[in-house]
């Protein structure tokens, strides 16, 4: 069985986290980024009095390891901060918007304020980007974030200035070594998508409290007022299309088994793409007896706005199978 799955698309609607500074985790569920990386976001306080720490990048409760760095972007006592190369803005934040970053190249690490270099350090950390608005819950942030980016690789300060008031398209130079892609804008209840998430660790944003019985309202959207960004607003494209291998072995006689997802993410709603044909390459199989057919699964309406016409072609190659 072929199933192709669509999640919402990455449209011109312009949607930001809400962090209540209190009770919100959202998650990325992401592993330690070693040597290299860049993580970056917008943020927009919720005023001018900020707590002591409030984290855009954090690692979540109970990620305090010696091996990494779980605060490496904050904004301490109003100035933007990260902990482990003990780097800080020399300007307080306001509460308009503002793009933040921060990076390492291998050698040093850097701090980036609206697009200018505004600290570094000749040290290099390994950081923990396990959340987005919190590391404890007393360091929770409070107000907006969008377009959260993170990164497998540092990313100049010029590429970063170029980008930051625009969508990530695949032709940013280093796309390949994105791991982390949230745009907010798909986010509905718990979940938020991943644009880039790959097999099963995708590392999508997974919304809760921190106090899990607790009453006060999880994390939620609304709209992004930034006059400096602008969403993706050109002729659709695709973006990212990753094949999901199906975790679990199938037993025989199954029916109706899943083997395999195909998420397809596109941007832009002007002149939809058309999906015209999916090849399914089964020439490494050392047979084919077992498979009665194969099906394609279109998981929701959802994807009906985004193709035009769909055809499935299999193409088997065998010498002792027919199919």
């Amino acid at each position: 069985m072929q199933k192709t799955e669509s999640y919402p698309r990455k449209s011109n609607q312009n949607l930001a986290l809400r962090l209540d500074g209190h009770d919100n985790d959202v998650r990325t569920g992401m592993g330690v980024l070693r040597n290299e990386w860049t993580i970056e976001a917008w943020i927009k306080g919720d005023d001018r009095i900020w707590k002591e720490y409030e984290a855009i990048f954090g690692g979540g409760e109970y990620s305090d390891l010696n091996s990494c760095d779980n605060m490496p972007l904050v904004v301490k006592n109003g100035y933007l901060h990260s902990n482990g190369a003990g780097i800080i803005a020399p300007e307080k934040l306001d509460d308009n918007w503002h793009h933040v970053a921060a990076s390492c190249n291998g050698m040093s690490t850097f701090l980036y304020l609206d697009g200018k270099e505004v600290a570094r350090k000749d040290t290099v950390v390994a950081i923990l980007p396990g959340a987005i608005g919190l590391n404890e819950k007393k360091q929770s942030f409070g107000g907006l974030i969008d377009e959260v980016r993170i990164w497998s690789k540092a990313v100049s300060i010029n590429v970063i200035k170029k980008w930051k008031n625009k969508s990530v398209e695949r032709s940013h130079p280093q796309f390949s070594t994105l791991v982390g892609y949230y745009t907010f804008d798909d986010f509905k209840d718990v979940v938020s998508v991943n644009w880039v998430g790959k097999g099963h660790l995708s590392y999508h944003l997974r919304n809760g409290r921190s106090d899990y019985y607790g009453e006060l309202p999880m994390a939620y959207t609304v709209e992004n007022t930034n006059v400096s960004f602008q969403n993706f607003d050109k002729k659709q494209q695709l973006f990212n299309a990753v094949v999901v291998q199906n975790e679990w072995d199938l037993e025989q006689g199954t029916v109706d088994g899943q083997l395999l997802k195909l998420r397809i993410v596109v941007q832009g709603d002007q002149k939809a793409l058309s999906l015209d044909e999916i090849n399914l390459d089964l020439t490494q199989n050392s047979s084919l007896k077992d498979f009665n057919e194969i099906k394609l699964f279109i998981r929701d309406s959802i994807l009906n706005r985004i193709l035009n016409s769909l055809f499935l072609m299999v193409h088997s190659i065998s010498k002792e199978d027919d199919f």
